[in-house]
């Protein structure tokens, strides 16, 4: 038993190696902090398709740069990885947590476009569903792939917009968009990139072909 405990242990530990660098948290900051573009773009472009190809080719953009970032930089210093069954079953319960956010999130901006109906009912509790969904994306993410610093992010990601629509209608303060997004987003990018720099200074350039294995 003892020594399943100990390769169970190894096997948490090399995993989460590869969430040391600290790109996926400058990723998951630099995407916060671009939500307000999507107001922006509102403004400059008047047809929605031409707005949703816009902020497809960003978020594109954002996930491509991420790719070759963590491509460039983390396999030549760790290698390669093949999960155990028992991690890849995470990685796909991740997989389907972010697609219901997904799904919800939809679900929110087809109840959004409402208002001009009048139907108001729902609206006024939007900041709140996307609170609690982000938090519980955030939190099954943390528990699936062993990165507990994941716990935080999703207040932080939650909280941007209550604290913006809220301030408006409870306090009728005017909060800049870029404020209440970019505060949150700089606490992560600013985690990612302490990360990242440890993550230079201890795991220095391996020789090519090296990989992780986990067994099972």
């Amino acid at each position: 038993m003892k020594g399943d405990t100990d390769l169970e242990r190894l096997e948490r530990q090399a995993w989460r190696k590869f969430y040391d660098d600290g790109l996926f948290d400058i990723f998951l900051g630099t995407m916060l902090a671009m939500m307000p573009v999507a107001s922006m773009i509102e403004t400059w472009l008047p047809n929605e398709l031409s707005r949703m190809a816009v902020l497809v080719a960003v978020y594109a953009g954002l996930v491509l740069a991420f790719t070759l970032l963590r491509r460039g930089i983390v396999r030549p210093r760790l290698g390669t990885i093949k999960p155990t069954r028992e991690r890849r079953r995470k990685v796909h319960g991740t997989t389907l947590v972010l697609a219901g956010s997904v799904l919800l999130g939809l679900l929110v901006w087809a109840v959004t476009a409402l208002r001009g109906a009048g139907n108001t009912d729902f609206v006024d509790y939007i900041p709140l569903v996307f609170l609690l969904n982000a938090t519980v994306v955030f939190a099954a993410m943390a528990y699936l792939l062993d990165v507990p610093r994941f716990y935080a992010y999703g207040p932080l990601f939650g909280m941007s917009i209550v604290v913006l629509e809220y301030s408006r209608t409870l306090l009728d303060i005017k909060i800049p968009v870029f404020v209440a997004f970019g505060l949150p987003a700089l606490i992560i990018v600013g985690v990612g990139v302490y990360k990242l720099v440890r993550f230079l200074r201890d795991y220095p350039v391996r020789d090519p072909g090296t990989a992780i294995h986990e067994n099972g």
